[in-house]
């Protein structure tokens, strides 16, 4: 009996207090990839929709020179 009580002490506690950490550091690192990933796809999508606004502004600005050039 001794042996178990020995054996649960020194090995299988140990063991699985380790094997909880190691779930609860992967629980938390899943966490934080999901935040990074979430405000990854918002940058990109604030830069695609910034680029798409000076994509139209640049559209228009050389629509007027060409109307311009135009009447000229």
């Amino acid at each position: 009996m001794d042996a178990v009580d020995t054996l649960m002490r020194y090995v299988v506690v140990p063991l699985g207090a380790f094997v909880w950490l190691m779930y609860q550091r992967q629980q938390d690192h899943t966490t934080q990839i999901a935040v990074l990933r979430t405000e990854t796809d918002m940058a990109r999508q604030s830069h695609d929709r910034e680029i798409a606004d000076i994509k139209d502004k640049l559209d228009r600005i050389l629509e007027k020179l060409d109307d311009k050039a135009d009447k000229s």
